[in-house]
């Protein structure tokens, strides 16, 4: 269980990053899902409205940079 209480943690941190947006946990398990690193790891997807899905490449040229994205989740970690 140490392992969902990590993920809970994290997501938490995401949350507080991006003002409390709601967010999804995905998991990708085999090629066919879109897996494309062969290891266990989770996506944390924050979402600002039911039909936005974002993903980094999509973020590019937003007010926001990738670095101070992941600043802003090490702050709340």
């Amino acid at each position: 269980m140490l392992f969902m209480k990590t993920l809970r943690i994290v997501a938490n941190a995401v949350r507080q990053a991006y003002d409390g947006v709601d967010y999804n946990i995905i998991l990708n398990n085999g090629p066919g899902a879109g897996q494309e690193v062969p290891h266990l790891h989770f996506h944390i997807i924050p979402r600002f409205s039911k039909a936005e899905l974002k993903d980094w490449e999509e973020m590019e040229g937003e007010e926001t940079s990738r670095a101070q994205i992941i600043e802003e989740i090490k702050k709340n970690l």
